[in-house]
């Protein structure tokens, strides 16, 4: 790099570093101090420094021959643009005073030995290097600067990237207050309730009447039979394969996104506002053999309007059943069973939202009648199929869970359904309310109600700049995690947390339009990045067991199990060689979060996850294998 070019990339470097202009040196004086400088400089020694790095680098014992050819020819330096973003980064790393940054890493080509030598000259130490896929060459946790190697390209300022990633206490911090104003097009709950009652006719006596009795069966049988798994990792629904599992504890240990029943019916009301007329609603159990259609008064109100319908199944008065099994369009029936699924779709969404008093909901005229997994799964509570607790298993069919989540997002005005279908959606805003996981918040495992959404009124906001989504980190090549194939040697005979000193920490990046939200330990050598997004589609696919049985869950086993052996939340899925692995973090939530951020990513699999002690089996099931692997926490 000459003197005139050196001088073009200092320049814009003391312009954004100092508030009186008037003061900066031109260009060509820089270049003309630099000329002067140049002998001096000459005996720093920084090229011995490039070249030392260089050779360091190819003969490196770790390198494959291919990026060994490539980084033998690596020779170059990067661009003003380039360096100035480096030295950019440096100085909000290491800056005087309070500073939210806590690593930088650059992802480059052609430049790496100068890079190196450049950060040591700047920071006294050399960054940590790896490649592209992973592989460490120098690591250097203490430094907090990451150089990636990408030996597939060769053009260097097309390849160089500079990333600063930042720590924040909570992903409620990203939430700041808002204006206040009201917004146009967005109402209360209740007034919802009943702008959907008049929209699809509902609000009339009859229908009314039909609606408020047949809800709370229809309630209750979904969140009974509701069945739920994730799109992205492919995993099956842990009530398939049956012949490998024990239907009652299926039954016993799924996991269902709702809360409570009283939270259910809660919303039912508000909805139809009959809260004033002091009338409680409670969710009922069908009796065996009878169906939502058999209900007295909606028997009576499909009677009636089978009488008004001018649809072929109709016209033929022969029968009085009314079995309905799919949408046909064009019946009176099926439009009013259409739509009380409907509205019973938006109460058990609503109800996901905690302290919703004061949530307010999207009005769309119009609006198009939705049919997706969700919606489908609510209306065969309504079909024929669906007769009392006497069910047939194939009616059972899974809904994803990217499906619900999208729905009530979809409510309160959140467009947000490409982010939600591929399990990057973390975070949201759209007129004044802020919405996230309650996981993120509590970090627990819950049986019911793991799909808690908590919101606020606000903005998001990071750096001064306001955003209208924060997306969880996308997959990526993390560095590999130490193994911790030393643990599974020792006895499992109680519940033990093993990494004591880990802390769950939040990390975030400024994007193009967004932020990333993304998840690590602090304690480990390394940094181990994760979607938090993951552990949602985790639970979807999960037993939980909640409470040990036993009074004192930390008792030891009177004989070690010698096929269980620990494992870390940095690798959960490690094989053990068949053994049962146990994530060794007792007592530690966050660090359960973090394990099922990763254990979601395994295809085709379901995880049996334990909460509270050793004394329960938790069993991980591939159904392509004959042997089956187990995990629990």
């Amino acid at each position: 790099m000459g003197a005139f070019e050196s001088a073009t990339a200092l320049s814009p470097m003391l312009r954004n570093t100092t508030t009186d202009k008037s003061l900066l040196p031109t260009t060509k004086q820089l270049r003309d101090l630099l000329s002067v400088l140049d002998a001096r400089l000459s005996r720093s020694r920084f090229t011995d420094s490039v070249l030392g790095w260089h050779k360091y680098l190819y003969k490196h014992p770790d390198i494959d021959d291919a990026s060994r050819n490539v980084l033998r020819r690596d020779s170059s330096y990067p661009s003003v643009e380039a360096t100035e973003k480096l030295v950019s980064a440096f100085r909000q790393l290491h800056r005087i005073g309070e500073s939210s940054v806590s690593k930088v890493a650059v992802h480059l080509t052609s430049s790496s030995p100068w890079v190196i030598a450049f950060t040591r000259w700047c920071l006294g130490a050399p960054p940590s290097v790896y490649l592209q896929d992973g592989t460490p060459i120098i690591e250097q946790p203490g430094l907090n600067v990451d150089i990636i190697i990408n030996t597939g390209h060769t053009e260097d300022d097309q390849n160089f990237l500079v990333t600063i990633y930042h720590d924040i206490g909570d992903p409620e911090n990203l939430i700041a207050a808002g204006s206040g104003k009201p917004w146009a097009g967005m109402t209360t709950i209740e007034n919802y309730g009943q702008w959907m009652l008049k929209e699809y006719n509902l609000d009339q006596v009859q229908a009314f009447r039909a609606l408020q009795q047949c809800l709370p069966y229809a309630a209750k049988e979904y969140l009974n039979q509701c069945r739920f798994t994730a799109s992205k990792a492919h995993q099956a629904p842990i009530t398939k394969n049956s012949r490998q599992r024990d239907e009652k504890v299926v039954e016993e240990y799924r996991t269902v996104p709702f809360g409570s029943g009283s939270s259910v019916a809660e919303m039912i009301c508000r909805m139809l506002n009959v809260e004033k007329e002091e009338t409680s609603l409670e969710l009922e159990r069908l009796e065996a053999g009878v169906r939502i259609t058999d209900l007295p008064l909606v028997k009576l109100h499909l009677k009636a309007l089978r009488n008004d319908c001018l649809c072929q199944a109709c016209a033929d008065r022969s029968s009085e059943r009314h079995d309905i099994s799919a949408w046909r369009g064009g019946c009176l029936k099926d439009q009013f069973l259409y739509d009380a699924a409907l509205f019973l779709s938006d109460a058990l969404a609503l109800s996901l939202f905690h302290l919703s008093d004061n949530l307010l909901v999207r009005i769309e005229n119009g609006r198009d009648r939705r049919r997706d997994d969700y919606h489908t799964t609510v209306f065969s509570i309504f079909t024929h199929q669906s007769v009392g607790y006497s069910i047939s298993s194939d009616i059972k069919e899974p809904c994803r869970i990217e499906a619900l989540l999208d729905w009530a997002l979809t409510l309160i005005g959140h467009d947000v359904g490409t982010e939600v279908s591929t399990s990057r959606w973390a975070m949201s805003c759209f007129k004044g309310q802020a919405a996230y996981p309650t996981i993120f918040d509590t970090r627990r495992m819950k049986k019911r109600g793991y799909l808690g959404l908590s919101w606020l009124p606000g903005i998001l906001q990071f750096q001064s700049e306001k955003y209208e989504v924060v997306k969880s980190e996308i997959e990526r090549r993390n560095p590999p995690p130490p193994s911790s194939k030393a643990l599974s040697s020792r006895e499992v005979i109680r519940p033990l947390n093993l990494f004591p000193n880990y802390r769950l920490k939040w990390r975030v990046e400024a994007r193009d339009g967004f932020v990333n939200l993304g998840v690590y330990l602090e304690g480990p050598s390394v940094d181990i990045i994760r979607n938090p997004t993951e552990a949602i589609s985790a639970l979807a696919c999960t037993l939980v067991f909640e409470r040990c049985k036993h009074a004192n869950r930390d008792a030891e086993l009177e004989i070690a199990d010698q096929f269980c052996g620990y494992t870390s939340p940095l690798m959960p899925n490690e094989s053990l060689r068949n053994k049962t692995s146990i994530v060794a973090v007792a007592g530690a939530d966050d660090l359960r979060f973090y394990a099922l951020t990763e254990i979601a990513l395994l295809v085709s699999v379901e995880v049996y996850f334990a909460k509270r002690s050793p004394h329960q089996k938790a069993t991980q099931n591939r159904p392509e294998m004959s042997k089956a692997e187990r995990h629990r926490s």
